[in-house]
């Protein structure tokens, strides 16, 4: 039987899929008890097998974490979510630049529903990602994109980072498909608010972008291919235009 301390000592462990300090650890959850409080909590936990302590900190397994996520209330959960995302930010911003801390972040803040500040995180590490891996880079604007709300205003932004990414990879279908999504997604948000400013410019840069393939391409091409069937579908000219000249195909 665990006792208050010792319960949430491990449920905010559970939350990092990254070890944690006993140090920020202490600090995550200085209003819940003392630095020596949790020292003796965290002994015990590891005494039952249900932390181990490793060289970089403290850990739980994945199987234990997803079995603890389902035995708490979801708004318990997201602030302990939360709380473990400002404890890697902090760690960032004082001690640590491995971007592996950003990548926790950002999933923290996303379980939190933080998605201000997961997107602020993430942007940085796309940008990361981008000079280094791009195969990392289409993996995680994926998994930001699908947990990011679609009218949030940095969705865009990883849907963008993950269609140019698959672009590199060689992977133009899926590329296609993911801005096709874009600005299907754009317009059902123009539809649904059309007053909203922010929206009508997301639609306008797709005009500008439109407006500069035709001066590549000449017009006579735009005007006979306004729009290119795929998979039995109706995909949108700039769509497809947008690929091919990231992909380097269009003609200059």
């Amino acid at each position: 039987m665990l006792d208050d301390t010792e319960r949430e000592a491990l449920l905010q462990i559970a939350v990092s899929t990254l070890p944690v300090e006993q140090d920020d650890l202490a600090v995550a959850l200085a209003t819940v008890a003392t630095p020596q409080q949790l020292s003796i909590a965290t002994e015990r936990l590891v005494s039952l097998s249900l932390v181990a302590r490793t060289d970089h900190g403290l850990w739980v397994h994945r199987w234990t974490a997803e079995a603890l996520r389902t035995q708490q209330r979801l708004d318990h959960h997201r602030a302990r979510c939360l709380r473990g995302g400002r404890m890697r930010l902090a760690r960032i911003q004082t001690q640590s630049r491995d971007i592996s801390e950003g990548i926790e972040a950002t999933h923290n803040f996303l379980d939190a529903h933080e998605f201000d500040n997961a997107a602020s995180v993430a942007l940085d590490v796309c940008d990361f990602l981008k000079r280094i891996s791009t195969l990392d880079l289409a993996s995680f604007a994926r998994h930001v994109r699908a947990a990011m709300p679609s009218q949030h205003e940095a969705y865009k932004n990883f849907a963008d980072y993950e269609a140019q990414a698959l672009l590199a990879l060689g992977d133009t279908r899926t590329a296609v498909e993911r801005y096709a999504d874009l600005v299907h997604d754009h317009q059902r948000l123009v539809a649904a608010e059309p007053d909203r400013a922010d929206y009508q410019r997301d639609l306008s840069v797709s005009y500008e972008r439109l407006g500069e393939l035709q001066g590549a391409l000449g017009q006579g091409d735009v005007e006979r291919r306004s729009n290119w069937a795929w998979d039995g579908g109706s995909v949108p000219f700039i769509v497809v235009m947008r690929v091919a000249v990231v992909a380097g195909l269009a003609r200059s």
